[in-house]
């Protein structure tokens, strides 16, 4: 009975996973997946090779990145529009630590609804997390939030 119970319960779990990414409106789940991923993939590679155009492909220009940044003060939220992304973008160039390691970043899409996405990105560069929210805007996949933490 145990055994049986158990897979119901695996089996329910996986259901659900599935139903995040297959919301109701959203025909076209496999397209919609691989435009949000270049989108994420524009923003940080973007980010990586000091290429503001290339993140101005994934971005919305109104976009709004945050980070909490904590002290025995108090905390306090840092903001960050696109323009100020694209000029962090272009003072990073060369700064990479190891550069015969190859990029890499990873996007996991959490949910997709209708025209709204919520998606994480992590990379073997940066000592950063991105949690971003993203719209389809006049057909186009594009991050308008960032909310992002430094590795402890």
């Amino acid at each position: 009975m145990k055994k049986i119970i158990f897979s119901l319960f695996v089996a329910l779990l996986i259901y659900n996973a599935g139903l995040a990414q297959t919301a109701p409106g959203n025909q076209n789940l496999t397209a919609d997946s691989a435009a949000i991923k270049k989108a994420a993939l524009d923003y940080v590679e973007g980010f990586y090779n000091s290429d503001p155009k290339r993140i101005a492909e994934g971005v919305y220009p109104e976009l709004v990145k945050r980070i909490v940044h904590k002290d025995a003060g108090g905390d306090a939220i840092q903001d960050m529009s696109a323009s100020l992304l694209m000029l962090a973008a272009r003072k990073n160039k060369k700064n990479d630590p190891d550069p015969s390691v190859p990029f890499k970043a990873d996007v996991t899409i959490y949910d997709i609804f209708n025209d709204n996405a919520t998606i994480k990105i992590v990379t073997n560069k940066f000592k950063f997390i991105d949690y971003a929210q993203l719209a389809k805007m006049d057909g186009e996949w594009k991050i308008i939030n960032v909310l992002w933490a430094m590795s402890k």
